[in-house]
């Protein structure tokens, strides 16, 4: 199933600082996040990222982005973040 794929994902990137960092560094849009999980062999797709990213943040209050930290590192990091409390 897809959205087990997705949270094993999330749990990974969390879990293993080296992929965190690779995904950090090589990811700035969904499409590249979703091809980085297929690279590691796990496959959704990007509407079932949204969709799956949506269902978590409902649970708690929206993120808080300084003006001038919209990179996509900082927003994946957070993202990663944020799923550690909910994933593990």
């Amino acid at each position: 199933m897809s959205r087990n794929a997705l949270i094993e994902f999330l749990q990974a990137a969390v879990a293993a600082p080296a992929m965190r960092d690779e995904l950090k560094a090589s990811a700035t849009s969904p499409r590249e996040i979703v091809e980085f999980a297929h690279d590691y062999g796990y496959h959704f797709t990007e509407k079932e990222l949204q969709v799956e990213l949506n269902r978590i943040f409902d649970k708690f209050p929206p993120l808080d982005i300084p003006p001038g930290a919209g990179s996509a590192e900082f927003i994946i990091d957070e993202m990663l973040n944020f799923c550690e409390a909910q994933l593990l």
